[in-house]
C-alpha cells in the first residue's frame, strides 16, 4: 500500500515539470490518468544525444517522467473530449498542469471554474514566471529560468560567457515544489475539508534553491560574480573542483585540521605553504573574518597546483577519511553504477517495451512503512483511452466520438506539418 492510495490525479500536462511531479505522486501510491494530446506530447520525441534506438520509441525525457500513469489522448477542444476531461476531474482529488493560464481559461479548465463546480478539488499548476507580473504568459524553458533566476550569473568562469547547469534543474526543481504544494494542500484539505489552488514556476524554484546566496546579496549588497570551479561566495583554498595529474576532477569541500593540513601539504610536494602564517589555520583559509578575502584568495591559485600535483586515484586514498568532505567527480555512466545508489534504492530498473531492461532514477522519498513503487512506463500513445473512459461510465458509442476528435485534430496537424499519419486509435 502507498501512502497516497486512494488519491487521484488528473494530469493534463508536458515536458518535466508537472509530469515530474506527477511521477512523484503515482510512484507514492496515486492513481494518476494522464491526458495527452492527439499528437502526443512533446518529449515522446525528444530523443537526445547518442539516443540511436528505434524512432518509434519515446524519448527518455518522457520515459524518465511517465512511469506508473495510464495514459489517454483525448482532444481538449472537442465538445466530447472536454466532457471527458471534465468527468475525470469531477472524480479526481487533484487536477495538475503546466499549460499556461490563458489556454486552460480558454478549454474551461480554469481556477475559478473549477473551484466553483468541485470545491473540494487541488488544482495544481506550474509555469515559467508565476502567475503575476509582466512576464506571467512568457514562454520558458529550462535554460531561460536558470537565466532569470541568476544561477547562470555565477556558472562558469570569469573571462567566458556564463554557463547553464548541465541538466534540466529548474524544471525539476519546480516539480520538487509543485509536488511538495499538493501534499501541503492535502494536508489542508483534510483539515478544512475545501480545495485549492497550488501554483509554483521554475523561476521560483530557482531563486529557492539560491536561498542562501540571495539572502547575502540582501544583507550585504554584495553582488557575487563567476568563479569558475569554485562557489561564489567561497575566496581561499578548498570549497571548489579541482584538476587532478591524469586530468580527471574532484571535489575538495574541507579546509582540513592542522595535522591533516601538514600531511596535504607535504603530499603535494608544498610542505612550506603548512608552515606560511597567512593561512596556518581553517578560518584563514577561508577568509573567514576578511570580507575582502584578498589572502585567502591568494591560497586557490597554490591549491590548484597542488591538487595537479597527483592523480584521482591518489587523492581518493589520501583523503579515504569519512569525516573529510572530498569526492571524485563520477559522470553519468558511473552514477547508475554506483553501489551506493544502488543499495540506497535511488537507481532502479524498469522494462521498456522493445529495449527490455534498462536503469534509471527512483523515487528519492523514503518511507519506512509506505515505500514507493518503482512503476512500469505505457510507451504507446493512448493505451488507456479506452479503459479509463469505459470505467468513468461512457458508452462505446461516446467512447468512439471522443477517438474520432481526436483522429480528426491528429490529422489536421500531421497535415499541416506535412506529414503522413494512419490511424492511432484502437477498439
Amino acid at each position: 500500500m502507498g501512502a497516497l492510495d486512494g488519491i487521484k490525479v488528473v494530469e493534463f500536462s508536458i515536458g518535466i515539470q508537472a509530469p515530474q511531479a506527477a511521477l512523484h505522486l503515482a510512484e507514492h501510491g496515486a492513481e494518476v490518468i494522464k491526458i495527452e494530446p492527439p499528437v502526443g506530447e512533446t518529449n515522446r520525441f525528444h530523443g537526445g544525444l547518442g539516443n540511436h534506438l528505434p524512432e518509434s520509441l519515446p524519448g527518455p525525457q518522457f520515459v524518465a517522467m511517465n512511469r506508473g500513469k495510464r495514459m489517454i489522448v483525448v482532444n481538449a477542444k472537442g465538445e466530447r473530449g472536454r466532457e471527458a476531461i471534465l468527468k475525470l476531474i469531477s472524480e479526481a482529488d487533484i487536477f495538475m498542469s503546466n499549460w499556461r493560464e490563458a489556454a486552460l481559461e480558454r478549454l474551461g479548465l480554469g481556477y475559478d471554474e473549477l473551484h466553483k463546480s468541485f470545491p473540494k478539488l487541488i488544482y495544481a499548476t506550474i509555469n515559467g514566471f508565476g502567475l503575476k507580473g509582466p512576464d506571467a504568459d512568457r514562454a520558458m524553458m529550462d535554460g531561460v529560468a536558470q537565466a532569470r533566476g541568476g544561477l547562470t550569473s555565477v556558472t562558469g568562469s570569469p573571462d567566458q560567457v556564463p554557463m547553464m547547469a548541465g541538466a534540466a534543474i529548474a524544471d525539476s526543481s519546480g516539480a520538487v515544489q509543485l509536488s511538495v504544494g499538493i501534499l501541503t494542500a492535502l494536508v489542508a484539505r483534510e483539515r478544512t475539508g475545501i480545495g485549492q489552488r497550488v501554483s509554483t514556476s521554475s523561476y521560483a524554484s530557482q531563486l529557492w534553491l539560491q536561498c542562501w546566496e540571495l539572502t547575502h546579496t540582501g544583507m550585504t549588497g554584495y553582488v557575487p560574480q563567476r568563479s569558475g570551479s569554485f562557489h561564489p561566495l567561497a575566496s581561499g583554498g578548498g570549497f571548489g573542483c579541482y584538476e587532478t595529474s591524469d586530468g580527471q576532477a574532484v571535489a575538495l569541500v574541507d579546509t582540513l585540521e592542522a595535522e591533516k593540513w601538514r600531511e596535504f601539504c607535504a603530499y603535494a610536494g608544498r610542505p612550506e605553504i603548512a608552515e606560511d602564517t597567512r593561512w596556518d589555520n581553517p578560518r584563514k583559509r577561508i577568509g573567514l573574518g576578511d570580507p575582502s578575502g584578498y589572502e585567502a584568495g591568494l591560497l586557490r591559485p597554490i591549491m590548484i597546483e597542488m591538487m595537479k600535483s597527483r592523480t584521482a586515484a591518489e587523492w581518493e586514498a589520501f583523503f579515504a577519511d569519512p569525516d573529510i568532505m572530498f569526492q571524485r567527480v563520477f559522470h553519468y555512466g558511473e552514477i547508475l553504477s554506483d553501489p551506493q545508489a544502488l543499495e540506497n534504492g535511488y537507481v532502479t530498473q524498469i522494462d521498456l517495451p522493445g529495449v527490455g531492461s534498462i536503469k534509471t532514477i527512483a523515487n528519492p522519498i523514503d518511507l519506512s512503512e509506505t515505500p514507493a513503487e518503482t512503476k512500469p512506463i505505457a510507451t504507446e500513445l493512448g493505451m488507456h483511452t479506452e479503459e479509463v473512459l469505459l470505467e468513468y461510465g461512457f458508452d462505446w458509442d461516446t467512447i468512439s466520438e471522443i477517438n474520432a476528435e481526436a483522429e480528426q485534430f491528429r490529422q489536421e496537424a500531421y497535415k499541416s506539418a506535412g506529414l503522413t499519419l494512419g490511424t492511432g486509435s484502437k477498439k
